[in-house]
C-alpha cells in the first residue's frame, strides 16, 4: 500500500467517526421551526415539526411571557450539524472513489 492510500483510509475512518458523532448530536436536538400566530390582539409562539408525513404543532406560550432564544439556538445548531453531516457524506463518497472501496 502507498502512503497516500493509507492517509486516505485514515481520513475515511475519521470521516465515519465524525458522521456517527454528528448523527448522535442531531438525534439529541429538537427539530422544527418557531412560528408566531396572532389570535385577536395577542401573539403566541408555536413549534412546528414533522413526524413522518404529519406536521405537528407544540404550543410554547404567549410572546410576552416566553423567551425562545435558547430553543432557536438549539434549532440553529441542529441545522448547522445537518449541513456539516451532508458535507461529510459528500467527502466520504469522494474518498471511497479515490481509494476504490
Amino acid at each position: 500500500m502507498s502512503i497516500v492510500e493509507d492517509v486516505m483510509k485514515d481520513e475515511l475512518k475519521r470521516n465515519l467517526e465524525m458522521q456517527t458523532a454528528y448523527n448522535n448530536e442531531i438525534d439529541s436536538l429538537r427539530k422544527g421551526k418557531i412560528i408566531i400566530k396572532k389570535v385577536r390582539s395577542r401573539e403566541y409562539y408555536y413549534l412546528l415539526y414533522r413526524v413522518g408525513e404529519k406536521v405537528k404543532t407544540d404550543y410554547l406560550g404567549p410572546k410576552e411571557k416566553v423567551s425562545v432564544d435558547d430553543l432557536q439556538k438549539e434549532l440553529d445548531k441542529r441545522k448547522y450539524y445537518e449541513q456539516t453531516l451532508k458535507d461529510l457524506l459528500r467527502e466520504e463518497k469522494k474518498l471511497r472513489k479515490v481509494i476504490k472501496e
